[in-house]
């Protein structure tokens, strides 16, 4: 296992608040978060949004 991203919070709340959020995504979406390509994890926000 090896750390791949961190990010700060203000708050122990906030911190736990965000890593419910990322726990939460799909493979492919934290896959885009890690290397950094926001244009992938839009589509990918997108795509959900648009389903039915």
């Amino acid at each position: 296992m090896a750390l791949l991203r961190v990010e700060a919070c203000s708050t122990f709340a906030i911190a736990r608040q965000r890593e419910a959020q990322l726990k939460r995504r799909s493979r492919a979406k934290k896959s885009a978060l890690i290397h950094s390509d926001l244009v992938r994890l839009r589509k990918l926000s997108r795509s959900r949004e648009a389903a039915p």
